[in-house]
């Protein structure tokens, strides 16, 4: 398991680049440093550890580059996303071309039938994560404006359908190269499509459950209770089925909302039970953006429990300005180097100087805050009684739900609690 972690455990998303970057050799590293520095993800890293993550088997199945998964120290915990989002989007190589027939969705079927990578993507997570989630086909692909999707014009009983079928698949080859443990992955844009999707998927025995799309936190906090709550009533949150995972939230308010859950469901049905969420925010702020983030100061202010993010300098100005000065503040890597020593040489004509190097540190000082900051949230919730009152009063809430034989009234009742503190627009961010 993952260490049986008190709380539920973020992981972060991590991207392509910086495995393949942390997994390499000094390039463009300061004096005394090099790109292994960043890895994490290994349990003996000199300046700080963190080895719980998620990779994607849909970026990663197939790439012929050594990375810090491939590679990983067996300490770590890796949970593998199947590739359904790149499915979603697509942006799957191996799709490439298909969108021109998608008016063909028998066609479609067909060639998914035929391609290699369900069975490329099986064999990856077996060999490299612990555990991984199950192929769906989002039901997002359907609604979305994204025709050159393959699977644009398929319904949602088709997308169901080839998702029965990557289901039947992956049960036959799991097992075949390592010993990864499958997650099964709901989907539903309303409680009834949602229980038609589970009434299909559930009969097939994997260990453990994925919410994603509107199952999952952009449904909002009373659904995914809602969905915990059918799971612990028909036995699937049992020994053997240890691990829900939430896709795309890495919000704090969520954070101490899922440890509740999770402590909820050890309490009344599995000692060994563990929820785990991700996000690519680190990755995205630091690469897009080019963004860090401060620890934040919580205290009993729910607009104070958003992320603190300043930009990083990279005009000529600002980096000649701060030369001098601490790697960004609130992380280990903040007493390794100096704003110059994450910086290409200067030009007046050039945009960005944060060097390679810089853009995969500033990520990873991302990681670390957010892991630290989501530790305060805990400690402040469950340890000091200090969090927002509505947080608190959340989480008492949840903890007499799963006490509660008939909770349907109780969940309904306190549908708007739920709903304002999961909901982003009630923080402000600072």
């Amino acid at each position: 398991m993952i260490g049986k972690s008190d709380m539920a455990m973020y992981l972060p998303a991590v991207q392509e680049g910086f495995l393949e970057y942390i997994a390499g050799e000094d390039e463009g590293a300061p004096t005394g440093f090099s790109p292994k520095d960043l890895n994490f993800l290994d349990p003996d890293n000199r300046l700080w550890s963190y080895p719980y993550a998620l990779a994607s088997a849909g970026l990663l199945a197939n790439s012929k580059k050594s990375n810090a998964i491939t590679s990983r120290d067996e300490r770590s915990w890796i949970l593998g996303d199947s590739g359904g989002y790149q499915i979603g989007t697509g942006k799957l190589p191996e799709l490439k071309g298909w969108s021109s027939e998608n008016d063909d969705v028998a066609k479609i079927r067909r060639m998914w039938r035929n391609t290699r990578f369900i069975d490329d993507m099986v064999r990856w997570v077996d060999c490299h994560c612990n555990y991984a989630m199950t192929l769906d086909m989002p039901l997002w692909m359907h609604e979305g404006g994204n025709t050159s999707n393959p699977f644009y014009n398929f319904s949602p009983s088709e997308l169901l359908d080839v998702t029965l079928e990557n289901l039947r698949f992956i049960e036959e080859r799991r097992g075949v190269f390592g010993n990864c443990k499958f997650l099964n992955v709901m989907q539903g844009v309303t409680d009834e499509a949602e229980d038609a999707w589970y009434a299909k998927i559930k009969t097939f025995n994997f260990h453990g459950w994925a919410l994603g799309g509107t199952e999952g936190w952009n449904g909002g906090l009373a659904r995914v209770l809602r969905r915990f709550l059918i799971l612990r009533d028909d036995g699937r949150l049992n020994a053997g089925e240890d691990v829900v995972h939430l896709l795309g939230v890495s919000q704090y308010a969520w954070s101490a909302a899922l440890t509740a859950v999770q402590r909820a469901v050890r309490a009344t049905t599995n000692e060994d039970f563990q929820i785990t969420f991700d996000s690519a925010t680190p990755f995205r702020n630091a690469y897009s953006y080019q963004s860090y983030f401060i620890p934040r100061v919580f205290d009993d202010r729910l607009s104070n429990w958003a992320r603190d993010i300043q930009k990083f300098p990279t005009t000529y100005r600002e980096v000649s300005a701060s030369a001098e000065e601490p790697f960004c503040i609130g992380s280990p890597y903040s007493d390794a180097w100096f704003v110059n020593d994450v910086s290409i040489d200067l030009d007046p004509f050039k945009n960005n100087f944060l060097s390679k190097f810089g853009s995969h540190a500033l990520a990873a000082h991302n990681v670390c805050v957010m892991a630290k900051d989501f530790a305060k949230c805990h400690a402040l919730t469950f340890t000091d009684g200090a969090a927002p009152t509505e947080i608190l009063d959340s989480v008492d809430l949840i903890h007499r739900l799963f006490e509660t034989e008939q909770w349907g009234d109780l969940l309904h009742k306190n549908r708007d609690l739920l709903e304002y503190v999961s909901n982003k627009s009630t923080w402000t961010r600072i």
